[in-house]
């Protein structure tokens, strides 16, 4: 389960949901409205809580914040006119509030998906969905997106030109639209029971959380982790005022409300999504048995050609694989993302941990003095032969008959699954020397140079643990392979992450000279479909357009050292 602070008071008094909004590291603002209609706000800078302070107004709602830069605010609400008015910090000094015009009879909402852009919302006296923007430029003018909502509308935005919306329906159920760049998706339906107002947050690329309140009056969640919703949580509290949110960290959320007592309450979560990956060898018996459990049930689970979710993987590994050119290490990020997503469908709280491979993996660290053997009956199998329990069932025991290598068939079991681990750790660098690798070259050859010595390692250590995994076309019949390709993935990600080198997670530079490449600019297979793989081919038509510059896999995920 993810893990919260204590509610704890900011004091104030305060007539209006708060609104907050995070434009760096650490850094958090939150607005509400006094006793006097005016906007108020407060700041946490790092280190303390900065006063309450006017920033003056007459407003009719509550107050809405969007940041597109650093040190950059844009705050909005509704004057006594019904119209929608704006102030805005510049870095340097707060601007006058100006009209924008429209007629709404909801708070407004706003987000911004790009540099000097954002994207306001409200709803009109139709009962429809209006919007205006800012271009960088000017602002546009109001435009209808039709609907009939019951609720003011929340808005998010996780990646340049994708905006998802939210309301309140009369059923009382949390109800969804989407903006894809191209075209409005229709409404869904996403359950619950709801009383008060909306808030929604994109912590990274396809990550979002809804919050609302009950009828219970407590805060409840709902969250989509990239692949699904994952249904309603409560958090507890008895508050009475819609919740604001605000991320300034790929897993981490701050909650505000108004108490009974009128003053302001804060909550918060430094997991918000629990999926955190971790050494395997570090982590607590019971979180290895969760993951091991995950990945069994995975072989229970079938798709509609017949083929488990488990082999799956191995078929999709045999036809599309990527290896020895630019597209190695996102294509990769894509096969370990979806696995995970899958082991969370099984189990939330499931993480998809990393073997460290400059240890030995069958003594490796534990972290508290001793060492963990990762090669046993009770998590990943025997180290030499046949991989045997707890996986014996993913295998035909050792015959060929009706096994995938007679009859061809990825929906039957391998002949064998087996291992022959060689002595010790893996003979490959450390990990920093394998990090900074071309660091001291131009920009443009970076990335190559640190995919050439990663995949070098990364073919070393395959061949460390030899047996089925020395071997492409059969190394993802071992569920090992995936502590391995988590640890390749953590290493990408730590590159990216270099501090003084935030280019790394942009998708139109971090892969330098390799970026024009046809493999980085193509959709990926067999995702995209056109490998006639199913589910993404025909029949079933599941295809997901998507490749190495997308956003969800350009943002690396997030590991603890």
């Amino acid at each position: 389960m993810v893990s919260w602070g204590g509610w704890e008071s900011l004091g104030g008094t305060v007539v209006s949901s708060p609104e907050a909004v995070a434009w760096g590291p650490d850094r958090l603002d939150v607005f509400a409205l006094g006793t006097d209609h005016a906007l108020w706000h407060r700041w946490w800078d790092g280190t303390a809580w900065g006063g309450w302070e006017s920033l003056g107004g007459t407003l009719a709602s509550p107050p809405v914040a969007v940041s597109w830069a650093s040190d950059r605010l844009d705050v909005f609400a509704l004057g006594l006119d019904h119209a929608l008015w704006h102030r805005w910090w510049d870095g340097t000094a707060w601007g006058g509030w100006e009209s924008l015009g429209g007629t709404l009879t909801t708070p407004p909402t706003a987000v911004s998906w790009a540099k000097n852009r954002i994207d306001v919302f409200g709803t009109g006296t139709d009962d429809a969905v209006w919007h205006t923007w800012w271009d960088g430029t000017a602002w546009g003018a109001w435009e209808s997106l039709g609907g009939s909502v019951f609720s003011e509308v929340a808005a998010v935005s996780w990646a340049q030109d994708r905006l998802d919306l939210f309301a309140i329906g009369t059923d009382s159920a949390l109800w969804h639209r989407w903006w894809d760049g191209a075209s409005w998706g229709g409404w869904e339906s996403l359950g619950g029971s709801l009383v008060s107002e909306l808030r929604a947050v994109a912590r990274r690329p396809d990550r979002l959380d809804v919050f609302a309140t009950g009828t219970d009056n407590a805060v409840w969640r709902q969250s989509w982790d990239g692949t699904r919703w994952r249904g309603w949580e409560s958090l507890s509290g008895s508050v009475f005022s819609p919740t604001a949110v605000a991320s300034w960290g790929p897993t981490r959320l701050d909650l505000f409300a108004v108490g009974a007592d009128s003053a302001l309450w804060h909550n918060w979560s430094a997991q918000a999504d629990g999926n955190v990956r971790r050494n395997v060898a570090k982590v607590s018996q019971a979180e290895r048995d969760k993951l091991r459990d995950a990945i069994l049930a995975l072989d229970a689970r079938s798709h509609a050609d017949g083929v488990s979710l488990w082999d799956k993987q191995d078929q999709i590994h045999q036809a599309t694989h990527v290896h020895r050119g630019p597209a190695f290490l996102p294509w990769h990020r894509e096969l370990v993302n979806r696995f995970e997503a899958l082991l969370q469908q099984i189990d939330p709280t499931v993480s998809l941990h990393y073997w460290d491979w400059t240890t030995d993996p069958r003594a490796s660290n534990n972290g508290n003095g001793g060492t963990t053997n990762l090669f046993s009956t009770t998590f990943m199998g025997s180290a030499q032969g046949r991989m045997g329990a707890p996986f014996g069932s993913f295998d035909n025991a050792s015959v060929l008959a009706g096994s995938r290598d007679q009859t061809r068939n990825p929906a039957d079991p391998p002949q064998e699954v087996s291992r022959a681990v060689n002595p010790g750790a893996p003979p490959i660098a450390g990990d920093t020397t394998i990090v900074t690798t071309g660091d001291t070259l131009p920009e443009a050859d970076q990335y190559p140079a640190l995919r050439g010595a990663l995949e070098s390692a990364h073919d070393t250590v395959h061949g460390h643990i030899g047996g089925d995994i020395g071997f492409a076309h059969t190394a993802f019949e071992d569920p090992f392979v995936f502590l391995l390709h988590s640890n390749v993935d953590r290493l990408f990600a730590r590159w990216q992450r270099a501090p003084g080198r935030e280019w790394r997670l942009d998708p139109a530079r971090v892969y330098g000279s390799e970026g024009t490449s046809l493999v980085i600019n193509q959709n990926m297979e067999p995702w995209a479909g056109a490998s006639g793989m199913r589910p993404w081919a025909p029949p079933d038509n599941q295809q997901v357009a998507k490749n190495a510059k997308h956003p969800s896999i350009v943002e690396p995920p997030v590991y603890e050292d």
